[in-house]
Formats: C-alpha cells, structure tokens, sequence
C-alpha cells in the first residue's frame, strides 16, 4: 500500500506540480500518458480499467514475450521457490504491476534499475520457503543431497548467465560496455578525465552542465543543473525562474489541481562533457555501441550525435581534449 500511494502522489502530484509544459497535464498529454495512457487518462480510470477488465490485464502481460521473460527471470532466478511464500511477496506487487502494465521497454527489464525494489521481498521470500521446498522435494521421495547440489548449481548458473557480477558471462565476455570491465574497472584514462573535470570546471548554484549518459561522475551534480546530452545544448532547456514551488503552494495545487503560474526562463549548458570513446547517447537512448571498434552500431544517431558535436563548437570553446574526451565551455558573448 505505502508503494501504491508514493507512486500514485509522486506521478499525479509531486510531477506535474514541479513540471514544465506536457508533464504538468495529468491527462493523456501528462506524466501517466507514453506508458500508461493505454489504460486510461486518469487515476480514476485507470483503476477502474483494471478492475474491470483483469483478462485484458493477464492478455497484454502473458502475450508479450519481453513481459513473460521478465516474469521468468524474476522468479526462475531463485527457482521459484519465493513463489512458495506468496503472503511474503505482498509488498512487491506495487513496483511489479508498474513495469508490467507500462508501455515502457525499460520498465520490464530485468536487468535495469527498475528491478531493484523487487530484489529484497523475493530473497526473503525465497530464504522463508527454503524449507516448505525441501518438505515438498522429501515427499516425492528423491534425496535432499540432490536438492541443495541442484538448487546450488541452478543459482549459479543463473548468476554465471544474467548478472553483471566479475563472474558471470557478461564480464568475463563483454557484450556491452556496460556490464564490461571497462565500465567497472578504474584506468589510468579515467584518473585524468576526473582530474581535467576537476581543474577545467568551475562550479556553483548556476551551473549548467551536460554530458554523455555513460559518462557520469558526482562532483558534476553539485551545480545547478546537470543534463543528459544534448539537453541544453541543441536547444534551451526550460527551468522555472527564482522557483516559488513552496509547501505551502503544493497544497494549495491538490485542493486546486490549478499548475501555478510561475516565470520560466531558458538555460543552454555552461559546459559540455563528452567521451567518443564511450557509448554514444542521445539523452537515454544508447547507439548500440561496439566494444571493440568504439564506434556506434545505429549509423543515423551516429550521425547525428556527430553533427551535434561540431554544433557546439559555435557557441562552445574547447577548454580541454585529450584521446577523445572533450571539455567544452559556452563562449562569453560580449555586447
């Protein structure tokens, strides 16, 4: 229930209040609309769509192969068993029916942080039922020596397949950068460029910054603002000017469900931090990068992150560049 009601306060309240344009619109132009307008333009109705029509619910869930894989990664994980102690998993059924009735690819992938609020009910849950599992193993009369040499071997097997752990295939064997060594693995390349970060930046409340997806570091977050490119730097990014999004105005905006009138003011990126030798990302959509060649699967991003870059250098200075890695700095405009 407490994940329900911050889900519900978060999207249908706390959003629109502190959005801008589209996402302030609790309706089919607001927050609930790319990945769940499907069921309804509302609260009210999303709840009565679901309540009134569970088989188009269980439909959508088990005719959607990436769902059903979601499902089977979850729960086959642990072999099951947590489902042995169903009252347990009562808590994740929040966060569970959100990516499942989202539209939303990213919401129901297994290994995308989406997930994580789903990871302590099922080991709980799983380490609870342990026992009901070798009860139910010794009635059918098969040695429980078999059952924890199975039970082992399949938990590993599954960690060895899916997760980004130093042992499993996706580290030990790349297939994307992300779960690679590269992306876990501190290099002397990446002492530098936190060091050019360091010296060539200069922080305060007004900052603004934007960079690459892949190329994160939290010294870039105490400023004003921090962006995924290219926002900010294509075209303005729209902030509210001097906000007076206050308490008191918060409460006034549920009993109202009035947005608040408020002057919005456009801010470019002071700086822009990009890496070509990392993944390349228009905001969170990744280029399919390639380990080995670092060069960008999707050629029509490539070109267009490409002419993004030679962009910037009109109405951006390079302060610092080295192997690939570009400090950027917006230029003084004198009157």
């Amino acid at each position: 229930m407490a994940g329900c009601a911050s889900f519900v306060i978060t999207t249908h309240f706390i959003a629109p209040f502190v959005a801008i344009g589209p996402q302030s619109n609790l309706g089919t132009a607001g927050p609930i609309a790319p990945n769940f307008g499907w069921l309804g333009n509302n609260l009210g109705e999303i709840i009565l769509f679901i309540l009134t029509n569970p088989h188009t619910i269980l439909i959508e869930i088990f005719t959607n192969k990436q769902k059903l894989l979601y499902l089977i990664y979850l729960f086959g994980a642990l072999g099951f068993i947590s489902l042995l102690r169903p009252n347990l998993l009562l808590p994740l059924i929040p966060i569970l029916l959100i990516s499942l009735l989202s539209k939303n690819p990213s919401h129901h992938l297994y290994n995308s942080h989406y997930t994580a609020g789903l990871i302590a009910p099922l080991i709980i849950a799983f380490s609870e039922a342990l026992p009901r599992a070798k009860f139910i193993w010794e009635k059918i009369k098969i040695p429980i020596f078999l059952f924890n040499f199975l039970l082992l071997t399949g938990l590993m097997s599954i960690h060895i397949l899916l997760s980004p752990s130093p042992i499993s295939r996706h580290f030990l064997i790349p297939s994307s950068w992300h779960y690679s060594p590269e992306a876990y693995i501190t290099t002397e390349r990446d002492k530098w460029i936190k060091n050019a970060l360091e010296t060539h930046i200069s922080l305060n409340h007004r900052t603004t910054i934007s960079t690459q997806n892949s190329l994160n570091w939290h010294i870039l977050a105490r400023g004003g603002e921090y962006l995924p490119f290219p926002l900010g730097v294509d075209k303005p990014l729209k902030i509210f000017k001097d906000s007076d999004r206050t308490f008191a105005h918060f409460l006034k905006f549920i009993i109202s469900q009035k947005i608040l009138s408020t002057e919005i003011e456009n801010i470019w990126a002071d700086y822009i931090i990009i890496d070509l030798k990392r993944p390349w990302f228009n905001i969170d959509v990744s280029c399919s990068w390639e380990l080995d060649t670092k060069l960008c699967k999707n050629s029509a991003m490539t070109d267009n992150f490409i002419a993004l870059v030679e962009k910037v250098s009109l109405s951006h200075e390079t302060v610092f560049e080295k192997d690939g890695f570009l400090i950027l700095k917006r230029k003084v405009v004198s009157n």
